[in-house]
């Protein structure tokens, strides 16, 4: 019997959960439309609410200088609540629940976390199509579709967008899985821009609000092509 091709618990992970996300809002959109029935009044009415007005988005520094809260696994796992969770909440329950087959490298229970913490959910105004897809336990490739509204007016501008991108979807990641190194690969109109591999230490003795993007990354080796 031939073997079943491999399938990654990651592949296309976030793609999958924004197709969820909008089932579920055009079925809450169909249960707020369905007919009154017979017996029951229907209720007035209300006066439409003023739009209001979106929330600024924080500064592109603002971005990649920070990075969502770590997740230490061996606390979790001896049961020391170092993140300052209730005890009683679904969310320390489900980072119990996992912590062991997290620490013993399982993609799928990293899929079911990536799915609970959505830490790159973030990024999705600043990039189209963020993947993510384990290459083993100890790494993770990240893959995003650059915006092209600013590359061919200001190559150095689009550098560093492209480098701070990357950056923090290695952090992101790096906070909320045990693994060694992320690779982050980014692309535009079909053609790579960028390509890093960023490895955990070299990211722990790093202080981000004194550093370059730009220069930080190409220390690591990056390819870096804008418009090419």
């Amino acid at each position: 019997m031939a073997d079943k091709p491999y399938t990654n618990p990651l592949d296309g992970l976030y793609e999958i959960v924004g197709d969820l996300w909008n089932m579920q809002k055009l079925e809450e959109a169909a249960a707020q439309q369905q007919p009154v029935k017979p017996g029951h009044a229907a209720s007035l009415p209300t006066a439409p609410k003023k739009a209001e007005a979106p929330a600024p988005l924080p500064s592109f520094d603002q971005i990649w200088q920070t990075a969502d809260e770590s997740i230490d696994w061996t606390d979790i796992l001896s049961g020391r609540n170092t993140m300052g969770l209730d005890p009683l909440s679904p969310r320390w329950k489900f980072l119990r629940q996992h912590a062991q087959n997290v620490l013993s490298g399982s993609l799928t229970d990293y899929a079911d976390v990536l799915r609970e913490v959505r830490p790159l959910d973030d990024m999705k105004k600043y990039a189209h199509h963020i993947r993510v897809r384990a290459l083993s336990s100890d790494e993770i490739a990240v893959t995003y579709e650059a915006f092209e509204e600013d590359a061919a007016d200001n190559a150095t501008a689009y550098e560093h967008y492209l480098c701070g991108i990357a950056l923090r979807c290695a952090r992101d990641i790096f906070a909320v899985l045990p693994v060694t190194h992320v690779q982050v690969t980014a692309s535009a109109a079909g053609k790579q821009q960028l390509q890093v591999r960023f490895k955990r230490s070299d990211m722990q003795k790093t202080l981000f609000n004194f550093i370059d993007p730009v220069d930080f990354v190409r220390d690591l080796g990056a390819e870096i092509t804008p418009g090419e």
